[in-house]
């Protein structure tokens, strides 16, 4: 986060403003403009690309590239 804090977990879910993220049965709701980097811990599913391909797995990728769904 902008704050410095590290937080790890499965995204969950996520909209225009903000991440639901769980780690340990829990969920923390988080606002995206507090969040910094994203690093993958894993090769991404799917093996499509949603991006311009500039970036490579286990990269940190700013927030805003990130392909926005609803689930």
């Amino acid at each position: 986060l902008m704050s410095g804090v590290k937080l790890s977990g499965r995204i969950k879910s996520f909209d225009k403003y903000s991440v639901i993220l769980e780690a340990n049965n829990q969920e923390q709701l988080i606002f995206k403009h507090a969040i910094s980097t994203v690093v993958v811990s894993r090769p991404l599913h799917g093996g499509g690309s949603h991006g311009s391909g500039t970036s490579s797995p286990g990269a940190p990728l700013p927030v805003n590239e990130q392909p926005e769904t609803h689930s």
